[in-house]
């Protein structure tokens, strides 16, 4: 029997059977989950603190979300021109391959490896502390468990490598999973952080101050010194920042990480 002719072309490509399996509303949930909250968040923070900045009569939080919602408007135009004359590329190295040069495709691969080794080695410092902090957490929870003394973790540099170490592994065997299994996987660990995320913010409606009060004498801090810490100057005095400027610069990194993420769900 004859095959079936498949169509040829500079932007044809065969989907493969993951395509067929993930949605954009799936690619819009992971994107969702991997970069809403943070950044955001920090953005907010930085406008609360303080004096207010103007600039032609409305606020600094104002001229964010005008200017993203402009280059959102401009960015989603691009991607959206892009992708439907190459429809499932496969990431942004290929617009550059097949429009401009495969020779600078190839190269802007190379520093899309270099920046993702970079937040690697920046989210593996976070991760550690965060190992710890779980841990005292559930320290505070179950006094008489293994995690009681979790505070005296990881003091020492080769304790905070070998942890950084293992998180590495954790993350290659993963990365090397059958694509179905990866996107499982990665689907099963986004809902249990969304869930986890959901449990922190109501469960906080249900702590009261003498809980917390607790809890912190519990680790060998009172409420006085936590008081006197966050009161405390940080920083040099002569370091200054607008936080409204601030905040606008964090805004504008996360449109341009959130297309670039969306991208790169959207393609599995």
């Amino acid at each position: 029997m004859e095959k079936a002719s498949v169509p040829t072309g500079l932007f044809v490509r065969q989907a493969s059977g993951l395509v067929r399996d993930v949605s954009m509303a799936n690619a819009l949930f992971f994107n969702i989950a991997a970069f809403v909250g943070t950044a955001i968040g920090w953005a907010v923070a930085f406008y609360a603190l303080g004096p207010e900045w103007q600039g032609l009569g409305i606020s600094a939080f104002a001229w964010m979300a005008i200017l993203t919602g402009i280059f959102c408007y401009f960015l989603g135009m691009i991607f959206a021109s892009l992708t439907t004359a190459m429809p499932r590329s496969g990431g942004d190295y290929v617009f550059t391959s097949r429009i401009i040069s495969p020779f600078l495709g190839w190269i802007e691969s190379w520093t899309l490896v270099g920046s993702a080794l970079t937040i690697i080695g920046f989210e593996i410092i976070v991760a550690t502390h965060n190992v710890q902090l779980t841990a005292i957490l559930l320290g505070v929870a179950f006094p008489g468990s293994a995690f009681a003394n979790a505070q005296n973790w990881l003091q020492d540099t080769p304790s905070k490598a070998l942890v950084g170490v293992i998180i590495l592994l954790v993350i290659f065997g993963i990365s090397i999973l059958r694509t179905r299994t990866f996107h499982r996987v990665v689907t099963g660990l986004t809902i249990f952080a969304i869930i986890s995320v959901a449990i922190s913010f109501f469960g906080a409606f249900f702590i009261t101050p003498d809980a917390v009060s607790s809890g912190l004498h519990s680790i060998g801090i009172s409420t006085n010194q936590v008081i006197s810490s966050a009161a405390s100057p940080v920083g040099s005095p002569d370091f200054s920042f607008n936080p409204g400027l601030l905040g606008l610069a964090g805004l504008v990194t996360v449109v341009l990480f959130q297309f670039i993420g969306f991208q790169f769900s959207s393609y599995i």
